[in-house]
């Protein structure tokens, strides 16, 4: 879903260039990497914890 759809999150509170894209009850927190034809996947959180960019 990423690799096709890269901008269907939104941008997380922080740090810039972060986006969260949520899959209840999980929250991925993920970089896109355009120059290098990449997403980065950095978290994959549950829904009833606090994000790491909270």
């Amino acid at each position: 879903m990423l690799t096709s759809s890269p901008n269907e999150g939104g941008p997380a509170s922080r740090p810039t260039g972060i986006r969260v894209l949520i899959h209840s009850p999980f929250r991925v927190y993920y970089r896109i990497k355009p120059s290098l034809r990449r997403v980065d996947i950095l978290h994959v959180w549950h829904g009833r914890r606090r994000g790491p960019y909270s």
